[in-house]
């Protein structure tokens, strides 16, 4: 994510605005096939012998069922996806989607990868720039059909992010196409834990967070926690209350 965010402030402060697209895949850790998984592993890392029976171990034998009170389903095998909650998990996700990383390369656009967040992003310098991304999404797409992935274009997100004196002059699209839905482009989009903003100054990102903790620290209040702590600590936890306690100021 460092290495995202640090070409994002390049590009922000010496170029036109930066058009970033994130991608959102449905059920993404459900759907691997363990076949393209295995083909994957030996030829993109060279994992072979005991090592890919591991894997292939770690993937076979499992079923899954649905419970209700004391009730459960059939049990039945999952012949794909890798387990959710795994440190092992992401890790397989990222090696199967591995290839696109080429196929985004050669089509000339900047992109990162973490797991199943995926993002693309493009100088917004004209027309050109648009349509090279527009290209690379459509061929994303078309890989993740034949990989037994599905590219969600309704939850998308996509944002422009530049200082406000190039957003003041730099011609901006208003939406982006993306697997048959049309993205409207937002003030704002989420990475992982962090809320970025059009102009970067996360302001959005700061606000939330001590939104988040006000919220945590009044439920403190009654509880066996609050009993527990000293006078100066209740204090400090009965100014937290208050909304105004943290404020945001932009330096």
């Amino acid at each position: 994510m460092l290495f995202l965010y640090f070409g994002i402030f390049i590009v922000q402060w010496t170029t036109a605005p930066l058009l970033l697209w994130s991608a959102s895949i449905s059920a993404a850790f459900d759907t691997l096939d363990h076949s393209i998984l295995s083909s994957c592993s030996q030829f993109d890392f060279s994992i072979y012998g005991i090592a890919l029976d591991w894997i292939q171990s770690y993937l076979s034998g499992r079923h899954s069922f649905v419970q209700v009170g004391r009730s459960d389903s059939c049990r039945q095998p999952c012949i794909a996806g890798v387990p959710q909650g795994s440190v092992l998990g992401p890790l397989l996700f990222t090696a199967y989607i591995t290839p696109i990383g080429r196929m985004v390369g050669g089509l000339g656009v900047k992109h990162h990868e973490y797991a199943d967040d995926t993002q693309l992003y493009v100088e917004t310098t004209d027309r050109g720039s648009l349509d090279g991304l527009s290209r690379c999404i459509s061929c994303l797409q078309h890989w993740f059909l034949r990989n037994h992935l599905l590219l969600n274009g309704s939850k998308s997100d996509t944002i422009i992010i530049g200082t406000a004196q190039r957003h003041a002059w730099a011609p901006q699209p208003t939406q982006l196409r993306v697997a048959e839905s049309c993205v409207a482009v937002s003030d704002s989009l989420k990475l992982l834990v962090v809320t970025l903003d059009r102009t970067m100054s996360f302001n959005k990102h700061v606000s939330t967070v001590v939104h988040a903790c006000n919220f945590h620290l009044s439920a403190l209040y009654g509880t066996s926690v609050h009993s527990s702590l000293t006078r100066s600590h209740s204090r400090s936890l009965a100014a937290s209350w208050d909304p105004g306690w943290i404020t945001v100021t932009r330096c």
